[in-house]
């Protein structure tokens, strides 16, 4: 087992040890999701979906939209184009049919194989094994990964192509400590990004997050000399010009699939708001928007199936506007502040602009959800774990300490992971946290044990 295990850990035994003993804490913790069944939107792309057992289903769903079986002779049905998420619905159910356990088992065997990807990031970018350990046993139990590692499916999928792509990328840098051939892990990367893409639009954030690689960390690696101004800027366009053009080529598809870049019905819900201010409007609810998930990230006990959408926010002048954003503006001047000294302060500068970055195309949802952290939140992870990584070096006392928070963290997180998958087991469960969440909405109220008009009120 030892070379097995010094394998998984990067040539460290002891290493792969812990990374298992992580995965197999992770498996348990979320076995109790096994015995749910199948909710809310799972009804309308599995149990109703009369297509999904022929293997047709596979090549129509490549030119057409996520939703095409709704109406085929009315195309298309929605806004979203996600290929690769219909195929991997296919084969879930050509392995499991209509038997709720074995599509669970697998979207718990995605977020295990994620877990092991955000361990090979977090080696690759800091080149600490304790570092890495931390981030992804924080990933793996953090209570608002069960709606993406229980119920939701493009999500997960996605989020797994592209931390794939992001260690591929990494592995190609040109400096000593990647191996294996650099263009065939540049390539590597692009054909992950590219499959990020098919399964959920959220992939669109990733050549932001390699030009703000290249931007923070890249120009200031230790060894090499620093480079600043236009320098980091030509840097960040250089590493993420590849990925830009291949976001350009999804679009073009994706415009061609759905007749343009909307859906007809989108389109025509948006044809007396002009582009400049939907644009305007969505900068409006960005800080808002940030401030929420910073919340919940905060408060991870929160989590559950959705959460308080959005008021309007009609001008900067808007408490809905200047009230997260001076408390975003504080809590970012604070943080600087107390890092700006820190050895480490670029990789923490890039963990911040990770959450951002890859938060931000589910703006347009203008809605609260736990999966919208699944991928943003490595960076969060990350943070915590080299602070505490970090501070744990400086004495026997704070080693000490440090030991005793990861052992307490680790444990309230099980127990709260446990704990809230609960809101996910079936529709009984799901609509009875709806309710608790929005008590005036008395449609839910009626609609135990599941909605039978409900199609499309959760976004895989």
């Amino acid at each position: 087992m030892q070379p097995y295990f010094s394998k998984l850990g990067n040539g460290d035994a002891l290493t792969g040890a812990w990374l298992i003993a992580i995965l197999i804490v992770t498996a348990i913790v979320y076995s109790r999701s096994i015995g749910g069944e199948f909710i809310g939107d799972d009804h309308a792309t599995i149990i109703q979906n009369h297509y999904i057992s022929g293997w047709d289903f596979l090549w129509t769903s490549l030119v057409n939209d996520q939703h095409w079986y709704v109406g085929p002779l009315n195309l298309p049905q929605s806004a979203y184009y996600r290929p690769l998420t219909n195929v991997w619905n296919a084969i879930n159910f050509h392995l499991f049919g209509l038997h709720p356990a074995g599509w669970r088992a697998t979207h718990i065997a995605l977020h295990l194989f994620l877990v092991w990807l955000v361990f090979r990031v977090a080696t690759l970018l800091t080149n600490d094994r304790w570092t890495a350990l931390g981030t992804c046993g924080l990933f793996a139990l953090f209570p608002t990964q069960a709606d993406s590692a229980v119920y939701a499916i493009g999500a997960p999928l996605s989020a797994v192509f592209q931390m794939g792509a992001f260690a591929a990328y990494l592995r190609q840098i040109p400096n000593p400590s990647p191996q294996g051939n650099r263009w065939r892990s540049f390539g590597v990367s692009l054909c992950l990004f590219g499959c990020g893409l098919l399964a959920y639009e959220t992939a669109a954030a990733f050549p932001a997050l390699i030009a703000a690689h290249a931007f923070i960390l890249r120009a200031g690696e230790p060894g090499k000399q620093k480079i600043a101004g236009s320098g980091r800027t030509r840097m960040a366009l250089s590493a993420m010009w590849p990925y830009a053009l291949e976001f350009i080529a999804y679009l073009m598809l994706r415009s061609w699939v759905l007749g343009g870049m909307l859906s007809p019905a989108s389109e025509s819900s948006l044809s007396e708001i002009s582009f400049i201010d939907r644009v305007l409007n969505a900068g409006l609810q960005v800080p808002s928007f940030i401030s929420a998930h910073i919340k919940l990230l905060l408060m991870p006990w929160r989590a559950a199936p959705q959460h308080l959408t959005f008021s309007p926010v009609t001008g900067i002048a808007a408490p809905g506007f200047y009230l997260p954003a001076l408390a975003l503006a504080a809590l970012f001047g604070t943080s600087v502040l107390l890092i700006w000294r820190h050895p480490h302060r670029s990789l923490y500068l890039f963990c911040g602009a990770w959450f951002v970055i890859a938060l931000l195309p589910a703006l347009p949802s203008n809605a609260i959800h736990d999966r919208y952290l699944y991928l943003p939140s490595f960076g969060f992870c990350l943070m915590i774990a080299d602070l505490a990584v970090v501070s744990s070096r400086r004495s026997e006392t704070r080693l000490k300490a440090v030991r005793v928070g990861v052992a307490v963290v680790a444990v309230v997180c099980a127990m709260l992971l446990y704990s809230v998958q609960y809101f996910w087991h079936d529709d009984a469960a799901w609509h009875a946290r709806y309710m608790e969440e929005f008590p005036k909405r008395a449609r839910l109220h009626s609609s135990l044990p599941r909605q039978p008009d409900g199609w499309g009120d959760i976004d895989h």
